[in-house]
């Protein structure tokens, strides 16, 4: 096979420069250097990071369209890492090159479409620590893939055939070299109200080094049928098998109306898993039901069972079951009034599993949320509420947990506007899965910003919060920041982004203080772009990124 790519590849170029037609050429060129460093108790740990990217991208015809297009690309990066702390200085560089990746299609708009593609690249890496020697690694990879698409053929569905191989092998430093070979076909037809699809691969894994040999086949059919515009069935089968190790896998869904304002939504759900230790089966099935009798009520409900038994010889006991039931159901309310709107929610669920733990859960919640208008001023109020309830043999364990959330956004001028937010939550749990622990917590969060022209564009904002902690942390915990950004720094396609910020953590106790400053800027076809970056927490740490791009 590989003859046969290398046979059409020597064609094509023998051809182009004679009947081809180039259609378009172009690419990138970029490179990124990031600087980093890192102040702890007097010693500097610095960090420095190299990466350029060259990709030439050209794709054309060869006579015409509908004969033959194709497309080449070679790309080619290169990523140098330095770092140097209390020890000896690492250096570490990998390359990447994809020496060509060609693709060609052939008479793609008859029924017979046939597509190449051949690839070629390597990958090499050197890494160096200090005196020790260092260490090389080149590893090269081919891979050549045709595929063969029959359709719109009137007697047959559409079928697509599918060989790939690949070989990578290692040139220098490494010891491997493997090889895959592989083979797909696909058959789908669809007739308007029926679709259905079924496909077959199968994989062969070659270590030429230790000689070991590995297979992996996989079937699978798809399937819709449609009986009206209210009635939908699927069906899904998968087979996959590596080795002695086989997995089943079948699901079977059905949904249709059982009246104008109810939804019934079943599923039927089978996987099995066979080694020659184990056997694990797993069979489910569920049911959905959604109602709507007003714009304004909806309810929904839900009812399954899950069975799982596993099979192990060896084991004791040998066989092992399990069958858990679901249950459970919500209420939703919404209500309009000119500019205010109310919504109501209740919900409840259930679990119960009857093996040798005799295990169950159970909760509830409930939920309110009222928001308004007046003028220039938005209002929002949200409360929310749930508590469960876990079992398991003779231990429990309960939750509770309560959110309120008050927000209010103004705008107090034509470009100035305000966001205030409080929210209060409450934590708690109690039991023997999981010990007990209670936290209440209630938040203040405000951010005043605007927009405005003097000189240049530009938008600056301030924000504050604070947090106060109460149970098993206490606490207070506080931050503000400030931000400007101009899309129009003083001159055309010249942008400026800062940011400041510091925070104090009730865990941490101490602050963290963060600058950020980023500034791009266009200059005919190239990106300029520049980061700076830092950090105080205990240590300092800076970062300072460049970037510079040309597309052509």
């Amino acid at each position: 096979m590989k003859r046969v790519f290398t046979i059409v590849a020597l064609a094509v170029l023998s051809v182009c420069p004679l009947f081809g037609q180039l259609g378009s050429f172009g690419g990138n060129v970029s490179y990124v250097h990031q600087y980093s460093e890192d102040s702890y108790h007097g010693s500097l740990s610095t960090t420095q990071s190299r990466n350029p990217t060259i990709d030439l991208q050209a794709s054309g015809i060869i006579l015409t369209h509908e004969l033959a297009e194709f497309e080449f690309q070679s790309y080619f990066t290169q990523n140098s890492f330095t770092s140097k702390s209390f020890g000896p200085t690492l250096d570490f560089e990998t390359q990447n090159w994809t020496i060509y990746r060609f693709n060609l299609s052939l008479i793609q708009y008859s029924p017979c479409w046939i597509l190449l593609r051949a690839n070629d690249g390597y990958v090499k890496s050197r890494g160096e620590y200090g005196d020790a020697s260092s260490t090389v690694g080149r590893v090269r990879s081919q891979s050549q893939e045709m595929t063969v698409s029959l359709r719109k053929i009137e007697f047959l569905p559409t079928i697509t055939l599918d060989y790939n191989r690949s070989h990578a092998w290692a040139t220098e430093g490494f010891i491997t070299n493997n090889k895959i070979e592989s083979y797909t076909a696909s058959a789908a037809s669809s007739n308007g109200s029926t679709t259905f699809n079924i496909t077959g691969q199968n994989t062969r894994t070659e270590d030429l080094v230790s000689g070991s040999v590995n297979k992996f086949s996989s079937a699978g059919v798809n399937g819709t049928k449609s009986f009206d515009d209210a009635h939908f069935v699927n069906i899904h089968s998968e087979y996959t098998w590596f080795e002695t190790t086989g997995l089943l896998y079948g699901d079977l869904s059905y949904t249709g109306s059982l009246s104008s304002s109810a939804v019934l939504m079943t599923g039927l759900n089978l996987s099995q898993a066979t080694s020659p230790h184990a056997t694990t089966t797993n069979l489910s099935v569920s049911a959905n039901v959604n109602q709507t009798l007003s714009p304004e009520w909806r309810y929904t409900a839900m009812l399954g069972e899950q069975y799982n038994k596993q099979v192990m010889p060896l084991a004791l006991p040998p066989v092992e079951s399990r069958n858990t039931w679901r249950s459970g159901g919500t209420v939703s309310h919404q209500q309009t009034f000119g500019v205010s709107s109310m919504s109501n929610s209740l919900s409840v669920n259930g679990e119960w599993a009857n093996n040798s733990e005799q295990s169950g859960a159970y909760g509830f919640g409930f939920g309110n949320g009222y928001s308004t208008k007046f003028e220039a001023v938005t209002l929002r109020i949200n409360q929310s509420s749930s508590f469960a309830d876990q079992r398991r043999a003779r231990a429990h364990q309960f939750r509770a947990v309560h959110r309120i959330n008050l927000g209010v956004d103004a705008k107090l001028a034509d470009r100035i506007s305000n966001m205030t937010n409080v929210a209060f939550t409450s934590n708690r749990s109690q039991g023997e899965l999981e010990g007990s622990y209670s936290t209440r917590t209630v938040s203040l969060l405000d951010a005043l910003y605007g927009s405005f022209n003097y000189v240049i564009p530009f938008t600056i904002g301030a924000g504050f919060s604070s947090t106060w902690y109460q149970g098993d942390v206490n606490g207070t915990a506080y931050g503000w920041n400030g931000t400007f950004n101009s899309a129009r720094f003083f001159t055309d396609r010249l942008s400026a982004r800062y940011r400041y910020s510091r925070t104090y953590d009730v865990n941490y106790r101490m602050e963290t203080i963060e600058h950020l400053a980023q500034f791009h800027y266009g200059w005919r076809v190239v990106d300029l772009s520049l980061s700076l970056y830092e950090r105080r927490l205990g240590t300092r740490q800076r970062t300072i990124t460049f970037a510079v791009s040309r597309p052509f």
